[in-house]
């Protein structure tokens, strides 16, 4: 039980991680995108927003297609 705890924790951990690597790549291409030099608090912190959300819908399909392909393996 205290192992599968620790795997899930795990799994979340390297979602998570991914997701804040993918935010900063995302980040960077959506401030690019918007070509906008004067961002207020509430423009800033809506891209900030999207890109982490981008970021972690990235991570999950990445875990999810690698735990599906690891299965298929296993066959």
């Amino acid at each position: 039980m205290v192992k599968e705890k620790l795997m899930s924790l795990k799994g979340i951990g390297v979602i998570l991680l991914g997701a804040l690597g993918m935010m900063m790549i995302m980040l960077l291409i959506d401030i690019n995108f918007y070509n906008d030099t004067s961002y207020t608090k509430g423009e800033l912190n809506k891209i900030i927003f999207w890109a982490f959300i981008k970021g972690l819908v990235f991570s999950v399909g990445v875990n999810i297609a690698k735990n599906y392909f690891s299965k298929l393996k296993d066959r």
